[in-house]
């Protein structure tokens, strides 16, 4: 089965992440429950909660919230005007990055075809 992969690459990411890239360049094993590296990631947090504090990041005065509310180019939002029937054009995105009818992420994916 495939769906270590799906998981992998669209599946939610644990609430900490720690990665040796010396050793794990691929980021494979996260490091961040290890006992022998938390004296590594306690530093880390650490910094990065003054570093956030200092720019006055609301997320550290538990109003993370604002940021879903900012308007994107004074247009309705993109979720809700689909939700609603209007189908917009997506540039960002191709053909081949939407789900075909019928996919199953627990389904093992079809071997490649060699030509």
């Amino acid at each position: 089965m495939n769906h270590w992969l799906w998981e992998l690459n669209f599946g939610r990411l644990p609430a900490e992440e720690l990665y040796n890239v010396a050793v794990d360049p691929d980021c494979m094993t996260n490091l961040a429950l290890d006992p022998t590296w938390a004296s590594r990631r306690e530093a880390m947090q650490r910094q990065l909660f003054a570093g956030l504090e200092k720019q006055q990041d609301p997320r550290m005065a538990g109003q993370g919230a604002v940021f879903d509310g900012y308007p994107h180019l004074n247009q309705p939002r993109y979720y809700e005007r689909f939700m609603q029937g209007d189908l917009q054009p997506t540039p960002w995105a191709d053909a081949t990055d939407f789900e075909k009818p019928g996919f199953d992420p627990e389904r093992p994916l079809q071997p490649a075809v060699s030509k």
